[in-house]
């Protein structure tokens, strides 16, 4: 049930004055609790409550009327939201009968004219009844019971007691309603912040985890940096040596192509055979098969070393990275301890707010 203003009603010894049941004049003074409902933001800053207040349903006889034709009826005024409690005193009523009716022109009365309510007597009768809204989260109802024997509500009727049972009934029931939704608001709202809390947790663990990937990836790029160094320092030699291995197998395999192309010239002058031809052939094929891995192995290194130096780029730029992210994760961390402990003052605070609310169930009478 959604609440206009929660309330405690504050009774002071030199403002208040206490009824008997049979009082018709005077009305209880009571001050509504205007406390804010507690509810979830991130940092929740619930107002303190005084718990120990009892929420008194008084029942009062009264001269007032509600359709004209009352002599008198019985009021009772409750702290609670109008409509919600406009709601409820139909529903209250139409237990007794169904066809509960509001006249024309005359919002907040209710009227039924063959209503059965077995405590009071078991013959039909005549209910009129009319909720005001009286602002400032107050509301009263007027309540009036008609037998054939005269009116319930009247004094000295056997039956007025039983009326007045009834309605008080009626109030303390509404302000558990009101109360058990709020105590399953807080509930929500408490549950909120817990999920918050356990979040800023879980991030401060992954912070944690971070501090040590950092730490553990630094090692690893500087393990890699010293390795690239070397790379580079072996590349100044390896690829003039590559180039040289290469430039000697490609002058070999030239010479020996120069060399098979005059046994090719001997043997059709007669002085080199088929079987040279073979074998010749069969040589300058092992030389060009040498002087390409040669060749590819010059290639290989230059792009080995091109690859180390783009390698070395990109580990001092993650070098550069981790050094800078490491003091933002201890700041991030520092943050996330702040906000943990405010978090978890709120929950503490909210825990302290929905047992002050649960209290108050146990304080209405």
């Amino acid at each position: 049930m959604k609440k206009i203003v929660l309330f405690i009603v504050l009774f002071y010894a030199s403002s208040l004055l206490v009824f008997s049941q049979t009082d018709t004049t005077k009305k209880v003074t009571a001050v509504p609790d205007t406390s804010k409902k507690v509810t979830a933001p991130v940092t929740p800053k619930p107002e303190p409550v005084k718990p120990k207040e009892s929420i008194i349903v008084s029942v009062q006889e009264s001269n007032e009327t509600i359709t004209g034709k009352e002599p008198g009826c019985i009021k009772t005024t409750l702290f609670l939201d109008y409509k919600e409690v406009s709601n409820e005193w139909e529903d209250f009523l139409k237990k007794y009968d169904k066809k509960v009716y509001t006249p024309k022109g005359n919002k907040g009365t209710y009227l039924a004219d063959v209503a059965k309510i077995p405590t009071i007597s078991y013959l039909p009768m005549q209910v009129s009844s009319k909720v005001i809204n009286n602002g400032g989260g107050s509301v009263t109802i007027l309540w009036a019971i008609k037998l054939d024997s005269g009116y319930v509500t009247k004094a000295k009727h056997p039956s007025l007691q039983i009326a007045k049972d009834l309605l008080h009934d009626f109030g303390v029931k509404v302000y558990k309603d009101d109360i058990n939704q709020q105590i399953k608001d807080s509930e929500k709202a408490l549950s909120k912040l817990q999920n918050q809390y356990e979040k800023l947790v879980r991030e401060g663990q992954s912070l944690v985890k971070d501090v040590e990937r950092n730490k553990k990836e630094k090692i690893e790029l500087e393990q890699k940096m010293v390795q690239n160094r070397q790379d580079s320092a072996r590349f100044v030699t390896e690829i003039p040596n590559r180039l040289q291995e290469k430039e000697l197998a490609l002058s070999n395999f030239n010479i020996r192509k120069t060399q098979f192309d005059s046994l090719k010239a001997s043997q059709m002058l007669g002085k080199a055979t088929q079987d040279d031809i073979k074998k010749g052939q069969k040589d300058l094929n092992a030389v060009e098969k040498e002087t390409n891995k040669k060749e590819n192995a010059y290639d290989r290194a230059l792009k080995d070393a091109e690859k180390n130096k783009t390698e070395k780029q990109t580990l001092i730029r993650k070098l550069y990275e981790n050094k800078v992210e490491l003091p933002k994760l201890y700041a991030e961390i520092e943050q996330n301890k702040k906000a943990q402990a405010q978090a978890n003052e709120a929950v503490k605070k909210q825990q302290e707010a929905v047992e002050v609310v649960r209290e108050r169930l146990y304080l209405i009478k």
